[in-house]
């Protein structure tokens, strides 16, 4: 969502699940990180690259827990070196 912030646009989906702020923002922000954009939270889809727009999209999209992703090309636009900091 291009008016949302990269932090707002994680917690979206947990929102939706009526899950407390405190714990949205806490699962965002741990995913945000898990995927190397936790420095740039504050950040609207436009002020990204493309490859950090992708990594906000993996993580809104882990952050429901969900028992399967299908994905076409996902890590098109990823560097080839993610952080080593592990999801779990």
């Amino acid at each position: 969502m291009s008016r949302l912030t990269a932090l707002d646009n994680v917690q979206l989906p947990l929102l939706i699940r009526n899950i407390d702020v405190e714990e949205r923002k806490r699962r965002a922000i741990k995913l945000l990180t898990a995927v190397g954009v936790g420095n740039k939270i504050n950040r609207k889809p436009t002020e990204l690259s493309g490859g950090e727009q992708q990594r906000v999209a993996i993580a809104r999209t882990l952050v429901t827990n969900p028992s399967i992703i299908l994905c076409d090309e996902i890590t098109g636009n990823l560097t080839a070196r993610l952080p080593k900091k592990s999801l779990s």
